[in-house]
């Protein structure tokens, strides 16, 4: 059932009554992939079909940006990989353009890009604040050559920079400083831009990238969402008893987080690959690990599944490597921390990398959840339903930004979802 969902509403979410799921999902495609392969395609001017392309709000807001790319002034909205990505591109472009975003986007700090390009040879300055949004940049040739970049800041800094370096003179060569954190992030743009022609070599902590062009066929098929399966085998842990089929979901080379279907067979949840997709089935609980130690620092949008799965299962764990967790849509650590102490558990944060849950208590009847504005912490506190006799979502359009359908697909699932205003939620 499609809904207009506004501000002021919530969803209730009530799961079924044998806390069985049996069926089918056609789960969103990779907004990580499409958004990568939009940017090459405009670089190369290409004529390239893109099929399955991702409707997440990431994805629809690059393709308009893209499509505004000649205006002198462009907003990039609140997606940081949309603004960090059309930066580097900006960069190549003819022409003098203001870049702008959202006003929670003004906060987060660009500095070690805006560094990174103006070494190769960009024209770029602060419009306000330095160090953060907006930007004037005036487009040209760029040289190319040696830069050194923080590494343990954001992958997608290097990954804005390895996109346009076969169009500089010299290429780039990057010296990576730090410890790096999303690496599987950059091996994916490096997979696809070597899919289309471009040549790099990657040796310790030096990335190269030759200059040359891209080279597109006359289509190219975005593959499902690894990301959006998580939320599935969180549900298949709930449940009591699962086969869950993930249309067209196979082993990736290019997603990190295909990494959701090893951890989960720690919480009883088995993979089945076949040619058409992968069927998830809830095992006996003998299966599961008591205790987990899952290092997430290339898999950071799976820690608050995963987080809220431990105490969901009463279990206990701890997740390392989540020093990104802080800077996306919210400081999901701190949103983490807040929801699921509220839920009984015990969560413990050591210097912003590191969270212990253990859940001791019983949970709640019903729970409602701060999502925060963030599409991962109403997807991942959702499944919760299967274990408590209901769960209410705050501001459930969030879900848009990567998988719009998500309430619908629940519902094809077995579970109610009923709109809650803000009428009710107060009174």
């Amino acid at each position: 059932m499609e809904r207009n969902m506004s501000e002021g509403e919530a969803v209730k979410i009530i799961a079924p009554e044998d806390k069985k799921l049996k069926g089918e999902i056609k789960l969103p495609f990779s907004k990580s992939v499409s958004n990568r392969v939009l940017i090459i395609k405009l670089l190369s001017d290409s004529n390239c079909e893109i099929k399955n392309i991702s409707e997440s709000q990431d994805t629809k807001s690059l393709i308009s940006v893209l499509e505004k790319i000649n205006h002198d002034e462009i907003n990039a909205g609140s997606g940081g990989t949309t603004f960090r990505f059309i930066m580097a591109l900006l960069s190549l472009l003819p022409g003098k353009r203001k870049l702008t975003c959202s006003e929670q986007m003004k906060n987060r700090p660009i500095e070690a890009l805006v560094s990174a390009l103006q070494d190769l040879g960009a024209d770029i300055s602060y419009a306000e604040e330095t160090g953060k949004p907006p930007l004037i940049i005036t487009g040209r040739n760029l040289i190319g050559g040696s830069v050194e970049l923080d590494a343990s800041i954001s992958s997608q800094y290097l990954s804005a920079l390895a996109m346009i370096a076969p169009y500089c003179k010299k290429g780039i060569e990057v010296t990576l400083k730090g410890d790096m954190v999303s690496r599987p992030y950059l091996e994916m743009t490096l997979r696809i831009m070597n899919k289309f022609g471009a040549e790099y070599s990657w040796e310790g902590n030096v990335l190269s990238v030759k200059p040359g062009a891209y080279e597109m066929p006359d289509s190219y098929e975005i593959e499902p969402d690894w990301s959006a399966a998580s939320y599935w085998y969180e549900l298949a842990a709930f449940s009591n008893e699962a086969q869950i089929k993930l249309k067209g979901l196979n082993k990736s080379n290019l997603q990190a987080d295909c990494a959701v279907s090893r951890i989960y067979k720690g919480f009883g949840v088995d993979s089945y690959f076949s040619e058409d997709g992968v069927e998830l089935v809830k095992l006996d609980d003998s299966t599961r690990i008591s205790h987990k130690r899952l290092e997430l620092l290339h898999n950071p949008d799976l820690a608050q599944t995963v987080a809220v799965t431990i105490a969901g299962l009463g279990s206990s764990g701890t997740l390392l490597g989540l020093k990104t967790l802080k800077v996306k849509e919210t400081d999901r650590i701190e949103a983490l921390r807040i929801e699921l102490t509220r839920l009984g558990a015990e969560v413990d944060v050591i210097d912003d990398t590191e969270i212990i849950v253990d859940r001791t208590e019983s949970l709640p009847v019903s729970a409602h959840i701060n999502t925060y504005g963030d599409h991962r912490m109403a997807m991942s506190f959702a499944p919760l339903a299967l274990v408590m006799e209901s769960v209410t979502i705050d501001n459930p359009k969030v879900v848009a930004k990567s998988y719009p359908n998500f309430w619908n697909d629940l519902e094809k699932m077995g579970f109610k979802i009923e709109m809650v205003t803000e009428e009710v939620k107060s009174s």
